[in-house]
């Protein structure tokens, strides 16, 4: 229904913020390949494989129909192309909610090829190469339509073919904007932010369900810099902002309680809820903090 929707709204918008953050990154910023990577691995991996491992071995001391094999397909971000059964569908080892993180790196490594090929130097070429990118990636809605994936495969729509739309419509957007220089009404970042949310969250299948929601959010958040200042307030509110930070260990860690607690008893919900909250925020303080200072690149003064 339309809340189902809305999860995997929120989920698109962090593929455009993430397509616009690592467009800025290696095609205006011109970060080394080297520091990106380091820095990539340090955001993602411990958290990721702390979760995987202590999912595993909460998995392992109820079930003995746990599969090696999805375990190391997870590991290796390829979930959503190998495994015995739809990740939806196959709730032995909760690992559904990893699928975007598959999209985010498989998104992060073709952007970081491309900003190579381009010596990250000629952002003109840039700005081609990741449009293509982007329009490349319809087809395969129309391709899947007409031969979908066996039954027992992973959804279509989490595959990186599909699912890195948004990450690569929004940074080709950015890398547009930067050379065009228009002008935007104060109206329109709203006006997209409300159309992507609408559409996608009504919309059952087909286009107005995989491609326009990540394109009007794709153009809502890489034109926030013109909202209105209430709706700039709003976003820079502490709360918010604290979400934002925490957002990670937060995503990582809830599945075990929505997936546990909050599907197969709903009676305690609340108290799944803040046992999630919980876990997540000392995720993040304790060793999602700690390990990013000791594994990324040291900051060099510009």
């Amino acid at each position: 229904g339309f809340m189902y929707n809305m999860g995997g709204l929120g989920v698109e918008t962090f593929f455009v913020l993430s397509g616009l953050l690592m467009s800025k990154i290696l095609f205006v910023d011109k970060v080394p390949l080297g520091t990106f990577y380091r820095n990539r691995i340090a955001r993602i991996f411990p958290v990721f494989y702390l979760y995987i491992a202590v999912i595993t071995l909460l998995t392992a001391l109820h079930t003995t129909n746990l599969q090696p094999s999805d375990i190391a397909y997870s590991a290796v971000f390829l979930r959503t192309y190998f495994g015995d059964l739809s990740i939806w569908d196959h709730q032995v080892i909760e690992i559904s909610h990893i699928w975007s993180l598959n999209v985010e790196e498989h998104s992060y490594l073709l952007l970081s090829i491309l900003s190579l090929i381009v010596m990250r130097k000629n952002e003109a070429a840039a700005r081609t190469l990741v449009t293509v990118a982007a329009l490349l990636c319809l087809p395969f809605f129309g391709f899947y339509k007409l031969f979908p994936p066996a039954m027992d495969a992973e959804h279509f729509y989490l595959r990186t073919e599909c699912a890195g739309f948004g990450i690569l419509v929004s940074a080709s957007f950015y890398l547009w904007r930067r050379k065009l220089q228009f002008s935007i009404p104060s109206y329109v970042p709203l006006l997209a932010m409300a159309a992507g949310y609408l559409i996608g969250g009504n919309a059952t299948h087909g286009i107005g369900k995989y491609v326009l929601p990540p394109l009007f959010l794709a153009v809502a958040v890489n034109t926030l810099d013109v909202a209105p200042a209430w709706l700039q307030r709003l976003f820079s509110n502490r709360v918010l902002m604290w979400f934002g930070v925490c957002s990670y260990s937060l995503y990582m860690w809830q599945e075990i309680f929505f997936g546990m607690v909050l599907e197969k008893a709903p009676e305690i919900r609340t108290l799944g809820f803040c046992a999630a909250m919980a876990i997540g925020t000392f995720s993040y303080y304790c060793f999602e903090q700690p390990m990013r200072k000791l594994l990324r690149a040291p900051t060099r003064p510009r």
